[in-house]
């Protein structure tokens, strides 16, 4: 079988080919001056198939189903990840860009431009979004985002979404409501909302509708607009940072757990103890809430030009457990408990041991999120119920939050 090589771009810079071969992927660093990935510094000898799932299949969809039905809109014969880079992954997640060519203008930042859609175009294109994955084959988009969920990105220009022209990376992601979980929507958006309320690094989000479908708008961190120029800010989740393949994004699949997240971010990040305090309340804050799905997928960290790596804004927070089909087991377990509603004090107090946090400092921590979490979720029911956005499952949702910061509130002194 011939070999088939692709350019890898890096800030709209080639630094690299990956090249696959009977069947198995390659990568090889040129002439570059920042690495990829934590898990890929750079070096002369080419890293192999293992490297290259973990990184470069992190860059993809991770529902199969979608991976076939973007292989067949695409003419391709089978949905390998190579594959589908070829065809989808000019617009990736952080800075990335896989193409077939180097375009001329490739190293050129682009202007941010596109075409606006109207609601009723937007409308059909997210009915047709679960047999267009990612709006592939609309306009010619070609945007690849990593994750289980239904989702498509797009440049919003003088705050009205658009399809981006041609190399111009998207600036906003899209998600409809997830099927089979009734108003995942407000949900998310609830949860993000009051996140960012009580001090939490966190994405914007917005509440939208493209005529009587209502989608989440989020505003992606990882590009910057400046005098018209769109630039890109290069990110890595932490399965890629780990070298941990997206099939094993659970810890009960053989994925990280979350000391691994803490360990990965002491070692890596430019300022540790900040970055370490942020992860350790997020990790707090999805049990509050109820977000059993903080898998390695759904943190990352952020490379900035200057070589510093923090912690990104958090994103897909959801309450999970309000879900009759959702499992309320953890993604990542907590001192050794994977059952959200079975979390004791000596789960609590082997979970800070090990991420090396002083017992004092950390019961300080908790007791100051419940504080904070019963202080401004008030605030934000009245905010979403003047925005004719509150529906009953968030009463749900706040019945939840009560029991658990009760639960914790009560166990802290036994820590």
């Amino acid at each position: 079988m011939s070999s088939r090589s692709l350019s890898v771009l890096l800030c709209d810079r080639r630094i690299g080919k990956l090249e696959l071969n009977s069947g198995s992927m390659r990568f090889l660093y040129e002439n570059a001056d920042r690495p990829l990935s934590i898990s890929m510094p750079i070096r002369d000898e080419p890293y192999t198939n293992k490297a290259c799932e973990a990184f470069f299949g992190g860059l993809l969809p991770e529902n199969m189903q979608a991976k076939k039905k973007l292989a067949i809109l695409f003419g391709i014969s089978s949905a390998s990840n190579f594959g589908l880079l070829e065809k989808i992954g000019f617009d990736c997640a952080g800075a990335v860009s896989v193409l077939a060519n180097v375009e001329p203008d490739a190293e050129d930042t682009p202007e941010i431009e596109g075409r606006p859609i109207t609601d009723a175009e937007l409308r059909q294109y997210l009915i047709e979004l679960p047999k267009k994955p990612l709006f592939a084959g609309v306009d010619g988009i070609r945007i690849s985002l990593a994750g289980a969920q239904a989702k498509a990105a797009l440049c919003l220009i003088e705050n009205k979404l658009c399809i981006p022209a041609t190399g111009v990376p998207s600036t906003h992601i899209l998600k409809p409501s997830i099927t089979g979980l009734a108003s995942s929507v407000e949900n998310e958006y609830f949860s993000m909302r009051l996140a960012k309320l009580i001090g939490l690094l966190v994405c914007n989000v917005e509440i939208r509708k493209a005529l009587d479908i209502e989608y989440l708008l989020i505003e992606r961190y990882d590009r910057v607009i400046l005098e018209d120029k769109i630039y890109r800010i290069h990110q890595e989740d932490f399965c890629q940072a780990l070298g941990v393949v997206s099939t094993k994004k659970y810890q009960a699949d053989g994925g990280p757990n979350l000391i691994d997240c803490i360990n990965l971010v002491e070692k890596s990040a430019t300022q540790p103890a900040k970055d370490k305090l942020e992860l350790v309340k997020r990790i707090i804050y999805n049990v509050l809430i109820g977000n059993a799905d903080a898998h390695a997928k759904n943190f990352s960290v952020l490379h900035l030009d200057d070589g510093a790596i923090a912690l990104t804004p958090a994103y897909d927070i959801l309450s999970t457990v309000i879900y009759a089909q959702t499992t309320s087991k953890l993604a990542m377990s907590i001192g050794a408990e994977s059952n959200i509603d079975d979390l004791r004090s000596k789960n609590w107090t082997k979970f800070h041991t090990q991420a090396r946090l002083q017992k004092a400092a950390f019961k300080r921590l908790c007791e100051d999120m419940i504080g904070v979490i019963q202080d401004k979720v008030p605030v934000l029911k009245v905010e979403m119920e003047q925005q004719k956005l509150w529906v009953p499952a968030l009463d749900e949702l706040l019945q939840g939050i009560e029991q658990r910061t009760m639960h914790l509130r009560e166990i802290l002194p036994h820590l």
